[in-house]
């Protein structure tokens, strides 16, 4: 509220001469300000009024009394004209910094956005790099796997493939989960930085491509990946 009621005319003023001066939230104080104005005005005229219908009255006081209700009508009139464009600036300021705000979040996503994106500029190439290169010793590990355990020696348990071991889950033709297979890192989905239209892992995926791989799929897609070169193995 305002502390100083003659602080109040001069403020609404520059108010609605300097309508981007003030925010929405001084404008709904003047507004109030102006409103306590008008029922106070309002007092004003019904006490004039009243006043100048005395009949004891002289012509002078009748006259007097008269111009006492017209100035008084005349306040009235100023301070609800006033409290009716402030209305009006409440709403225009209002709306303003509502689009402000909207503004200040876009900007701070966007700054938000920027960093992450050059945060995956900096990192992933790197990142990209090093999954391709573990998904090949993958591909090596598990041919290996496939390999041994097709021709077991006699009493000799099959071997875990590589991602069981390190997860710590039985994957063995003998020995799997029941239920939901574990994600592996051999069927991953690596985009590929320097062609976002397709991944750099696996090849020839599409957009529209169904769900997850099949055990058979997998080894088969990573076997034909180590075939054609398209996986770097840093184990040899």
């Amino acid at each position: 509220m305002l502390k100083k009621q003659t602080d109040l005319h001069p403020r609404l003023a520059k108010a609605l001469q300097e309508p981007s001066s003030v925010s929405s939230a001084e404008v709904a104080e003047l507004l109030e300000a102006a409103k306590a104005e008008i029922a106070t005005a309002e007092e004003a005229v019904k006490n004039a009024r009243v006043a100048a219908l005395d009949v004891s009255l002289t012509q002078a006081q009748v006259e007097a009394q008269h111009d006492a209700v017209s100035k008084a009508r005349f306040n009235l009139e100023r301070w609800t004209h006033w409290s009716g464009e402030l209305a009006k600036l409440f709403d225009i300021r209002a709306a303003e910094e509502a689009v402000e705000a909207k503004r200040k979040v876009l900007s701070a996503s966007e700054a938000v956005r920027d960093a992450c994106a050059e945060r995956i500029r900096k990192e992933y190439p790197a990142i990209q790099a090093a999954l391709l290169s573990l998904i090949g010793d993958i591909a090596q590990a598990r041919a290996a796997v496939l390999a041994a355990n097709a021709d077991l020696p006699d009493g000799a348990e099959p071997l875990h493939m590589p991602e069981g071991v390190a997860f710590g889950y039985p994957d063995t033709p003998k020995k799997r989960l029941v239920g939901a297979r574990p994600a592996q890192i051999s069927e991953m989905l690596v985009p590929n930085f320097k062609d976002y239209a397709k991944p750099a892992w696996p090849p020839n995926w599409s957009g529209l491509a169904r769900g997850r791989l099949t055990e058979w799929e997998i080894d088969s897609l990573l076997s034909a990946a180590l075939a054609d070169g398209l996986l770097k193995v840093t184990q040899k």
